[in-house]
């Protein structure tokens, strides 16, 4: 009834009495496989890999061979949950560096895809959004060199819903602009 660690953790068990051999499944339903599984073992304990981190149930069911015979003991967890993915660059709140820039992002956890929309509003995509994608990082075209704020929303999709977390910016200034001197005639 815990809370696993992560997308792995290792699993131990004692040795009982009279027990020859194990097997350990670990599934989303009780008594399945679908996530992992042991071979018959002497083994007592197990590195698990590849464990959700949604926050879902995950069950394991533990095999002990006793007299040719296995026994089962079941036991439910919590897959860890997910961690959205957030912003590493540019920084929240700080201005733009140009009319472009590479947004990068963490991968969280339980997340598998992401999209980000860059905009005016709160959420909105008037000026740049990506595609769903397993990428962490895209470089966005066509920011604004105004000065005025730019707004980022990043979505995350775990379990099948998006979720999301908004970004605030300020657009580049745009650099004056020098006119050199014509060159004059001589009198």
């Amino acid at each position: 009834n815990s809370t696993l660690p992560g997308s792995s953790a290792t699993f131990s068990w004692t040795a009982g009495s009279g027990v020859t051999e194990y097997q350990l499944y670990i599934g989303t339903t009780v008594g399945g496989d679908q996530i992992f599984r042991t071979p018959a073992t002497e083994e007592t304990s197990v590195l698990a890999t590849g464990l959700p981190t949604n926050g879902e149930s995950v069950y394991a069911r533990l095999f002990s061979r006793i007299n040719n015979a296995w026994q089962v003991i079941d036991y439910t967890f919590t897959a860890a949950p997910a961690t959205l993915s957030t912003l590493t660059a540019p920084a929240n709140n700080s201005t733009l560096p140009g009319s472009s820039a590479t947004f990068s992002w963490t991968t969280g956890s339980g997340v598998t895809e992401y999209q980000l929309y860059i905009g005016t509003t709160v959420g909105g995509d008037q000026i740049f959004r990506t595609p769903a994608t397993e990428e962490t990082s895209v470089l966005a075209t066509g920011l604004p060199t105004n000065g005025e704020t730019v707004y980022a929303r990043l979505f995350s999709r775990v379990n099948n819903a998006w979720q999301v977390i908004d970004y605030t910016f300020t657009a580049a200034s745009g650099s004056p602009i020098i006119v050199a001197d014509k060159p004059r005639a001589k009198p």
